[in-house]
Formats: C-alpha cells, structure tokens, sequence
C-alpha cells in the first residue's frame, strides 16, 4: 500500500461524541471513556474501531432497555 491521501478519517474521540449522544437522546443513560491515544492508530484501524462502536451501539439500541445504563470504552493497549 501506499499513503492514503485525501481520505477523511473519522477519529474515535470524535465520534464517541456522537454515538453517546444518540443513545442519551434514546434514553439511555451513557458513560464514556476513549483514551486519546486511539486517534492516532493506523487508518485502517481507525476505520475499523469506529466502525465496530457503531455496530455496538446499533445493537444497544435495538436490544437494550432505553432506561439502562450503558458504557463505552475504548482503551489503547501498549501492544
């Protein structure tokens, strides 16, 4: 591969933003926890984990009680 240039990443920091957001708005109630470190990880990494957190959120949405309590973390481990 080469660089990938031109393309729009969207960074986890960011977008936890909007996914707690649209489960508050739902009724959820939301705790939010994403190390800063993530936003610097590869693209391809980038695209997957926020990918897999809207999935995440897809799921709690259809499946949770909108009065639960729910929690989103996403930790930078050293490996």
């Amino acid at each position: 591969g080469g660089e990938e240039t031109g393309i729009a990443l969207v960074r986890p920091t960011t977008v936890v933003g909007f996914l707690a957001e649209t489960l508050r708005d739902n009724g959820f109630r939301v705790s939010v926890s994403v190390d800063p470190l993530s936003d610097e990880l590869p693209a391809p990494t980038l695209r997957t984990l926020t990918r897999v957190m809207q999935e995440c959120v897809t799921n709690i949405l259809r499946y949770g009680r909108r009065d639960g309590a729910c929690t989103l973390t996403l930790d930078v481990g050293t490996h």
